[in-house]
């Protein structure tokens, strides 16, 4: 999902978050866990090209990185903070810090809100990688 969305989404998620009265500091680290996890798609980028333009890694994404993979053949993309790993590690860390939970929730949503657009996608631009055990092991 492009990032527009995700920033619209993550938006309207908080704004139903502050008609429940939430704590200001929850919404904002809800917010913008929703929206920053993207950041490694970034990492991958930057890893793969050696090159820290955004805007380039944006576009690569956008519009290079399937022709890419269709040549080299890879299956899956690893996009870190997409992974199980990731998640469980930010559960156990709530469970630990309560001040963790709206980073974690944030996330969860932002994973969800993939999940539903890649459901309803006709055409599968790549497979992330939902693990980076299962990631390393293919």
């Amino acid at each position: 999902m492009l990032p527009q969305y995700h920033i619209l989404f993550a938006l309207i998620a908080s704004l139903i978050l502050y008609l429940f009265n939430l704590p200001m500091s929850f919404i904002l680290l809800f917010f913008l866990a929703a929206v920053l996890i993207d950041i490694d798609h970034y990492f991958y980028y930057v890893a793969k090209k050696k090159n820290l333009n955004l805007f380039q890694a944006y576009k690569y994404h956008k519009y290079e990185l399937i022709k890419e993979l269709q040549k080299t053949k890879q299956k899956y993309v690893l996009v870190i903070f997409h992974t199980a790993e990731f998640f469980i590690l930010l559960l156990i860390l709530s469970l630990i810090f309560s001040r963790i939970w709206p980073i974690f929730l944030g996330c969860l949503f932002h994973e969800m809100a993939d999940l539903v657009y890649d459901l309803t996608r006709k055409e599968k631009k790549y497979k992330r990688a939902f693990s980076l055990i299962y990631y390393l092991t293919q």
